[in-house]
């Protein structure tokens, strides 16, 4: 019905404007078309309301078929007491230890070595200036001299 009703008011609708008794004329299509609309209504309240069911219903289904969940370790972490430790560990920071002490006497007599030599430079420095000398060429002296 709708599909010749919509192209037949679309092509008249200059004529059926004009009519002072329209309203009453179409009065019977009006009832019509309002009753189909609150059935639309009700049809769409009903079918999200029925929609939402099943897609609960459906996602209760796959949860019930996945398998459970191994909830067992895959690994455990045992921690190993102090009087448990084997040989191998004490023996490796034994040496550890004696290499630490050898490295940083090596290190001190490094560092004595050089406060020594930046001592001698100082005083080298300092018996120059006493006696006149310089780094400076003899070329970049000034002729008064």
């Amino acid at each position: 019905m709708v599909r010749w009703l919509k192209p037949v008011l679309t092509m008249h609708a200059s004529y059926l404007s004009t009519l002072p008794d329209l309203a009453s004329q179409l009065g019977t299509l009006y009832e019509l078309m309002e009753s189909r609309i609150k059935t639309l209504q009700k049809l769409s309240r009903l079918h999200g309301k029925l929609y939402l069911i099943i897609t609960q219903v459906a996602a209760l289904e796959q949860v019930q078929d996945v398998p459970g969940i191994d909830q067992t370790a895959k690994l455990v972490y045992e921690e190993e007491s102090s009087d448990d430790g084997s040989d191998d560990e004490m023996a490796a920071e034994r040496d550890s230890d004696e290499n630490w002490d050898e490295d940083e006497e090596k290190e001190d007599e490094e560092n004595s070595e050089r406060d020594e030599q930046s001592d001698d430079e100082q005083e080298m420095a300092i018996e120059k200036e006493i006696n006149g000398e310089s780094d400076l060429d003899p070329e970049n002296e000034s002729e008064e001299e």
